[in-house]
């Protein structure tokens, strides 16, 4: 599993600008991660980048498809979110 996403990384810069630190249970929605991210790694070979696009599919799971910059793209599988963590099989 990839995790990508988590909600401290979402929301560290909303907390920190509004001086909220009370203890909450914090929780993903998929309506928070929608849009297109940027993303890089490195396996080995050098840095390589790409996006990961993230909808709502019409039954209202999520959809979520990872590009890479050389033009290869493909639809995740296995897309989880539980608590504040995004989880899926690109």
């Amino acid at each position: 599993m990839c995790n990508i996403f988590t909600r401290q990384q979402t929301t560290s810069l909303l907390l920190v600008s509004s001086l909220i630190f009370s203890p909450i249970a914090l929780s993903l929605e998929l309506s928070e991660l929608v849009g297109t991210w940027t993303m890089s790694y490195d396996m080995g070979q050098g840095p390589t980048t790409g996006t990961i696009t993230i909808s709502e599919a019409d039954d209202g799971s999520a959809k979520i498809v990872v590009s890479s910059a050389a033009g290869g793209s493909s639809e995740a599988r296995d897309i989880e979110i539980v608590g504040d963590t995004l989880s899926f099989q690109p």
